[in-house]
């Protein structure tokens, strides 16, 4: 640019500046890449980039890894949303003009590219970014034509749609942003349309919308006036019409509205939608610690056994979007004991409404679990946790030395590693149910005691889909039956072949040291989705009974066989407190929860199933081939068979 002199008048400038290239660093938001106003689409020299670039794609900074001569290679982009987060993509037919502006091609992610492209610091957090990063990719396929707008959430982007299309004046920007804000909402509705909690009758009327609105956004891309000038006589002035643009508005407007109303019934559960508009989102988790601190506020003593710390060195487990006793809340719940677990006594407690915080506090009333209410109504939250209720007892709850089959102190000496407190309770329970299902011997009860303590070791009533290792997920579920977890070949999760799933293309004849578990299937519910399909009277991967019908209670029942039995025997002595654990529905979702939440339920469901099994009759002797036989019940196979036969023989060696 030439050196100008201060007599330079508005006029001149802007004769030099008109036919210079935009540069995308640092523009604003009407000005982008030559698509703004009077500046015309880029089609002069594009320059050759190398690895350590770093160029501008709409608002977004890309740095080039590696690239060929085409434009095709991989790179990292910066994320906004979460914290300037690097991403990497795959980079496809880049051109890039002098000033370092993107003017075609795209960037996606992709399993082409290493993960360690991605910053170190954000791979405990590698599933949130991933999936969110899939849809800012997406999105941003939009070439020259997008735009220099941040969409940093749903909400803000409906809104930016929907003012836009009401002042919509034409031109290039108006154009560029037709492109833009129509492949945002499509990919949005497409996100929608394929998840299965949204209602067939919504999914219908955004179809419909969608298929209204196609004129309005073929129109707005266009970049075309929505009227002209035309002549007058004297000082009037004249404008005619040339397109309906306030029908078209109205169409778009109408399209915002069946998204905003499917987000609704989205918005407050643990689906992948949320965890892919928070980045910092521990829904599930919380879902699980909140019901069972309620359950713990039931019992006699109110002590939370084993409370452990978050994994991965994070300090809390927060969401905005956990659904508790049918309302939506944003909660943060923060440890502050030093070490990794810790018994906590939900007796000692302080409450502040002002600052909408519940404190659990140590013997010396320090604070050590911090429960804290982002969002929501804090009164019904603090109800529902029960820190204001009396002390109550837990029917058949007895000491440790009480038991006519089993005491709490040999349960304690089977079962080091969990709280005398929780030895009790089952204690007391099995003591309670023994007659009734049979385990009024010490072969028996071992046998029984050996089975539940490899499935939950008296705690866990609820089996996770958090498998974090792919190394982990290999050695449990790395079958050849199994082949879609890996990298490479792909089956039909729709479907099943008999009692497995589809198999793969290519085929998969044996599991080798090569084999790389899929990214998708770490941390993820669909783990369970598709090992646990096509069996147990489940479908096919795609209905997702597979996480729907996991591992719970004390025997970790598993299967919507196993939820059907348990539902008809429930049904059968309770006639007058009818349940229903199989439909997917919030309220038997809370029903199947019965099994973790309260333990006398899951004590009885899990001795109901081993007499369903019959199991005792194969219990009448402590031998490897007894415990092999009674685990095949059980277990349907002999996994952690070596934990089953230590237990089980430290058990009867305890009640001999």
């Amino acid at each position: 640019m030439p050196v100008l002199s201060e007599a330079t008048t508005v006029e001149q400038l802007e004769a030099i500046v008109k036919p210079l290239k935009p540069q995308c660093a640092g523009l604003v938001s009407n000005f982008s890449c030559g698509t703004a106003e009077e500046i015309p689409i880029y089609s002069g020299e594009i320059i050759s980039v190398k690895p350590g670039d770093e160029v501008m794609m709409n608002t977004l900074k890309l740095q080039i890894v590696e690239i060929d001569g085409q434009g095709n290679g991989i790179g990292t982009v910066k994320v906004p949303m979460f914290g300037m987060a690097k991403v990497g993509v795959k980079l496809v037919n880049l051109k890039v003009a002098e000033g370092g502006c993107v003017v075609d091609g795209y960037a996606e992610t992709s399993s082409d590219v290493p993960l360690l492209v991605l910053d170190e610091k954000l791979k405990k957090n590698l599933k949130a970014i991933a999936v969110a990063s899939q849809l800012v990719a997406e999105v941003g396929k939009t070439y020259a034509g997008a735009i220099a707008e941040k969409i940093n959430d749903f909400r803000e982007g409906v809104d930016k749609i929907r003012a836009w299309a009401k002042g919509y004046q034409g031109g290039n920007t108006d154009a560029g942003k037709a492109k833009a804000f129509q492949a945002y909402s499509q990919q949005a509705g497409k996100a929608m349309l394929e998840n299965k909690a949204v209602p067939d009758s919504l999914k219908s009327a955004l179809n419909a919308a969608q298929e209204k609105s196609k004129e309005a956004w073929t129109f707005f891309q266009t970049g075309k006036p929505c009227e002209v000038s035309g002549g007058g006589g004297g000082n009037h002035h004249k404008t005619f019409p040339v397109a309906d643009c306030a029908g078209y508005a109205a169409a778009i407007e109408a399209e915002m509205v069946q998204l905003e109303q499917i987000r609704a019934v989205t918005t407050c559960d643990c689906n992948w939608i949320r965890q892919m508009m928070e980045a910092s989102n521990h829904c599930e988790e919380l879902g699980d610690r909140l019901a069972k601190i309620r359950a713990v506020n039931q019992t006699s003593d109110k002590v939370y056994t084993q409370f452990n710390k978050p994994s991965f060195g994070l300090n809390s487990w927060q969401s905005r979007y956990v659904k508790v006793d049918g309302q939506c809340y944003g909660i943060r719940l923060t440890p502050m004991f030093v070490e990794g677990v810790a018994d906590l006594d939900f007796k000692r407690f302080k409450k502040d409404r002002a600052t909408q915080t519940i404190q659990v506090l140590d013997g010396n009333e320090k604070n050590i679990l911090e429960i804290k209410v982002l969002s929501g109504d804090w009164d019904k939250l603090d109800q529902y946790l029960g820190f204001h209720t009396k002390t109550t007892s837990v029917p058949g709850a007895g000491s440790s030395t009480e038991g006519k089959y089993i005491t709490g102190k040999q349960l304690k000496s089977i079962f080091p590693s969990t709280s005398q407190r929780r030895c009790n309770e089952v204690a007391a329970l099995i003591n309670k149910y023994a007659e009734e299902y049979g385990l009024t011997t010490k072969e028996r009860l071992a046998h029984f005691l050996g089975q539940i303590g490899a499935e939950s070791n008296l705690l866990d009533l609820k089996e996770l889909y958090k498998y974090r290792s792919k190394a982990r997920i290999k050695e449990i579920f790395g079958k050849t039956k199994y082949c879609d977890l890996f990298e490479g070949y792909e089956a039909d999760l729709s479907r099943c072949n008999g009692e497995k799933p589809m198999g793969c293309v290519p085929p998969l004849t044996a599991i080798t040291s090569n084999l790389v578990v899929k990214d998708k299937y770490v941390n993820s519910k669909l783990l369970f989705d598709y090992t646990y399909s096509c069996r147990m009277d489940n479908g096919p991967t795609t209905t997702g009974d597979g996480s729907r019908f996991r591992g719970r209670a004390f025997m970790h029942l598993t299967g919507r066989d196993k939820y059907t039995t348990l539902q008809k025997n429930w049904n059968a002595s309770f006639p007058n407190d009818q349940k229903d654990f199989l439909c997917e529905s919030d309220a038997c979702e809370a029903n199947r929860e019965l099994l973790v939440t309260d333990l006398d339920f899951a004590m009885k469901s899990s001795l109901a199933f081993w007499k369903t099994a019959k199991a005792n009759d194969l219990a009448n002797m402590v031998t490897d081939g007894n415990i092999e036989k009674v685990s095949g019940k059980v277990n349907g196979g002999q996994i952690g068979i070596d934990i089953r036969k230590i237990l089980t023989k430290k058990a009867y060696n305890i009640l001999k």
